[in-house]
């Protein structure tokens, strides 16, 4: 990698970190970010009211951390082959599998013709 190329890639890292801060203080505002409904409705308990933000901000908080911490990980050539890799891409592969299946299970108990 040239360090020309180190610097552009560090410098979109950094250009992101920046977006998603500036993303989460904008979704402060709202209970529920821009899904917010401003016509009266049920209230939350003061004390659920900003949970999705303290997820939203959680998330945002370990992703970057995780980035940090496997930016200067050296991957093998053979990585795919790897034991770890193929039992977490199978594992991630019967839960898709499984969630699919249920869609369509849920899906048939509806009767013909019936709409929500």
């Amino acid at each position: 990698m040239e360090p020309a190329e180190g610097c552009h890639l560090d410098a979109f890292a950094y250009l992101e970190c920046a977006l998603g801060l500036l993303g989460s203080v904008q979704l402060t505002r709202w209970a529920y970010g821009r899904c917010a409904s401003p016509r009266p409705t049920y209230q939350l308990p003061q004390r659920l009211r900003h949970a999705p933000n303290r997820i939203l901000l959680a998330t945002l908080l370990i992703h970057y951390a995780q980035r940090y911490l496997s930016q200067y990980a050296v991957y093998a050539d053979d990585w795919v082959t790897d034991p770890r890799f193929l039992v977490g891409f199978c594992l991630w592969l019967i839960g898709m599998l499984i969630n699919i299946h249920s869609d369509h299970i849920l899906r048939n108990l509806r009767k013909p013709g019936e709409t929500i």
